[in-house]
């Protein structure tokens, strides 16, 4: 039987998006309200914490992340996670 908790999950980060923002009284406080909304959506899909994510786009030089922005997508994240993940297995296995 197919489950629904990922469009649970979308679901519900969409209503606590709308209930908390204080953007939806102009057009371009929803334009802003879209983009954000989009991109935790996309964290939530590539699964990866929405938070840990935008912490590291936010801590990149904002040059780098503009002419490089499919390197700062969740899916980049992901796997920027992932192959660190890796490289610590290696060094413990290693080192252990």
């Amino acid at each position: 039987m197919p489950s629904n908790n990922f469009s649970e999950r979308v679901l519900r980060l969409e209503k606590i998006i709308e209930k908390n923002s204080m953007f939806r009284q102009t057009l371009d406080g929803r334009a802003a309200l879209d983009i954000m909304r989009t991109v935790l959506q996309t964290a939530v899909a590539a699964n990866v914490n929405a938070i840990d994510y935008l912490k590291w786009v936010m801590c990149m030089p904002q040059e780098t992340v503009a002419k490089e922005a499919m390197a700062f997508t969740p899916l980049a994240y992901a796997q920027h996670i992932a192959s660190h993940e890796v490289a610590k297995s290696v060094m413990d296995s290693v080192v252990g």
